[in-house]
């Protein structure tokens, strides 16, 4: 059975995408605030979703760091990481 990451463990669509392939997919959670998914091993995964993301707040000063943290730097460390070990990624 093929094997996904999904990188945000928390996420309403991390959680909906594992129900819905249950049976179908082997998933694994990591958690994006935690930073857990650091610790994965990518090169298992035929996949890496992530998940994770600051959809509902637009940046402003006040969360500016945060929000780029979120939306830019987690997702490319994600890619180096999944590239370095040979998987795809898939960015939701």
């Amino acid at each position: 059975m093929k094997r996904v990451l999904v990188i945000g463990r928390d996420s309403y669509i991390g959680r909906r995408f594992a129900g819905y392939v249950q049976g179908s997919l082997t998933v694994d959670l990591a958690g994006a605030r935690d930073g857990s998914w650091r610790k994965a091993d990518f090169s298992a995964y035929e996949a890496v979703l992530l998940a994770a993301g600051l959809a509902h707040r637009r940046p402003d000063h006040g969360n500016l760091d945060l929000y780029r943290a979120v939306n830019v730097d987690l997702p490319l460390e994600a890619a180096r990481q999944a590239k370095r070990h040979g998987s795809a990624i898939s960015f939701l």
